[in-house]
């Protein structure tokens, strides 16, 4: 059954309803976070919202203070929004995969991939595989499916996906600094 452009319309209004009712919960369950902050950016250009959410975390076998970012981000008349973060590569390692074998490019490629297409999480390489800076991690949440559980739990999905690239990268990094010596 085709909708009429009314009713379109009035399906808009109701999924930017909901996202100020998910926007505002997600901001409340936020509030505490634990050595964070939480900001909230408007692009009015793409007509969405985005929250940025940073923290520290001293999860990890140095003890050290390790800074986390992720974004939750809402596009105005969609039903869904998505979790994001960013892994950024080192310069010079961007350069150092520009001269490597493709064998190589693509047993790089696929040692990252794989687990986070276990774990159901998108990703995305910026700006492409060949010059890569980063590779963006993220997951969608739909409107209907939104709950305290499954946000926390597809944060958590993201931000490990992140931990594992990072322990992936390093673990390929050392192997080829070995085999190029």
């Amino acid at each position: 059954m085709k909708l009429t452009s009314i009713e379109k319309e009035r399906e808009k209004e109701k999924n930017n309803i909901r996202l100020e009712e998910i926007l505002n919960t997600i901001k409340e369950w936020l509030k505490d976070i634990k050595n964070g902050t939480v900001e909230e950016l408007k692009i009015k250009e793409q007509n969405s919202v985005v929250l940025h959410v940073k923290f520290e975390s001293d999860d990890n076998l140095d003890k050290k203070m390790i800074q986390f970012h992720y974004f939750v981000i809402f596009l105005y008349d969609v039903d869904v929004f998505e979790i994001s973060t960013h892994y950024y590569f080192d310069k010079s390692d961007s350069t150092g995969f520009k001269i490597m074998s493709r064998e190589d490019k693509v047993s790089f490629a696929n040692m990252l991939k794989i687990p986070l297409l276990t774990m159901n999480l998108g990703y995305l390489w910026i700006p492409d595989l060949i010059g890569f800076e980063s590779l963006q991690i993220s997951r969608s949440i739909y409107f209907d499916g939104f709950s305290k559980h499954n946000f926390m739990t597809t944060v958590d999905s993201v931000l490990h996906g992140y931990e594992i690239i990072a322990s992936l990268y390093e673990q390929f990094r050392n192997s080829v600094s070995k085999r190029y010596q």
